[in-house]
């Protein structure tokens, strides 16, 4: 799926269909296919990959890992991994979210069955869950 944010960058993500991983493997995997993890520079952006899960909800799992993680402790402060950008838009989270779960949740994800923003373990063998890889394409 194509999405346009941002002239002159195009950005296509993928979902890999029969692969699962931790949050802290999928960036891995993503890089191994020439891709990143997804991250989302507006809540626009963040808004039409959530419809886009929305769609193909049987295709995927519960939580859809992304690359946003929060620095321990401090779960008001969210950066994207692939740039250590912060997340200045306004977050629209899962209810009841980001909770930091048993003080381990500093990784994000799209979850539940509206894919918003939900925070998870970044290691958690629990969390071995589908992710959004993007790829970014610049225009000559």
């Amino acid at each position: 799926i194509d999405i346009r944010f941002g002239e002159p960058n195009l950005k296509t993500y993928y979902a890999p269909r029969y692969l699962r991983a931790t949050w802290a493997n999928a960036r891995g995997i993503c890089k191994a296919y020439d891709m990143d993890i997804a991250t989302f520079e507006t809540k626009n952006e963040m808004l039409a990959v959530s419809e886009m899960c929305k769609n193909n909800a049987k295709k995927l799992t519960t939580w859809v890992h992304i690359g946003g993680v929060t620095t321990i402790g401090r779960s008001s402060n969210w950066f994207w991994v692939t740039t250590g950008a912060k997340i200045d838009y306004e977050m629209i989270w899962n209810e009841g979210n980001p909770n930091n779960a048993n003080g381990v949740q500093h990784c994000l994800s799209l979850g539940d069955e509206d894919y918003l923003f939900d925070d998870i373990d970044c290691y958690g063998k629990r969390h071995e869950d589908k992710f959004i890889c993007q790829k970014i394409h610049t225009e000559a």
